[in-house]
């Protein structure tokens, strides 16, 4: 884990993000204590829109009344 200031983030916040980008994971530190972590993203998940439950459900079976 790298470590950088927030001096650092303000100057060279391209190079950080860089850095996320390639899976490090960045604390931003503020007067020597810990002020945030930058993490890279999680991977969006792949729908498959063929077995989706929403499109392969029986319709409803009955009426609804009120």
């Amino acid at each position: 884990m790298k470590k950088a200031s927030v001096s650092d983030l303000t100057r060279h916040c391209a190079r950080l993000l860089r850095w996320v980008e390639r899976g490090e994971e960045v604390e931003i530190t503020r007067r020597g204590h810990l002020a945030a972590r930058l993490v890279p993203t999680a991977p969006e998940p792949e729908i498959d829109w063929n077995r989706s439950v929403a499109l392969t459900r029986e319709p409803w079976s009955r009426t609804l009344t009120g």
